[in-house]
């Protein structure tokens, strides 16, 4: 697969995720506004879909998570085998992209000591303890 190909492969499989994400805001709203009407609320005071959706930040949210797809399609494009794929990828790709950002690397943890790996010891109280929490030998 090409790299334009698995990009653009990438990029529908991050709208496909963003479409859904559109499509539960609109069916939220679609339910709350029939449920309005069957209580005989008066039109003005229905539901508005600005309650559930905000065009702006939304639009924003939608366009990057459709170039993070495409990225993704593009730098693992020789390791995608079809379609399909790229698209699994492209509907990943924020989340695993977040998750990638959030794992310390092994050289970092390699060069803690010892002593910072352990937990600090609990400060001595001057109070009895509880029966409940002393451990039996």
């Amino acid at each position: 697969m090409g790299i334009l190909e698995a990009g653009l492969w990438g990029a529908l499989g991050g709208l496909c995720v963003d479409a859904l994400m559109w499509f539960g805001r609109i069916s939220a709203w679609s339910v709350d506004r029939r449920l309005a009407r069957e209580r005989g609320e008066p039109d003005e005071r229905l539901p508005q879909l600005r309650q559930y959706i905000d065009v702006a930040a939304d639009s924003l949210a939608l366009v990057t998570r459709v170039v993070l797809s495409a990225m993704a399609g593009v730098v693992f494009s020789g390791q995608i085998t079809g379609p399909v794929a790229a698209m699994y990828l492209g509907a990943a790709a924020p989340a695993l992209l977040l998750q990638l950002g959030r794992v310390s690397t092994v050289r970092s943890v390699s060069t803690l000591s010892a002593l910072e790996l352990r937990a600090p010891a609990p400060a001595p109280s001057d109070e009895p303890a509880d029966a409940a929490e002393v451990e039996a030998p």
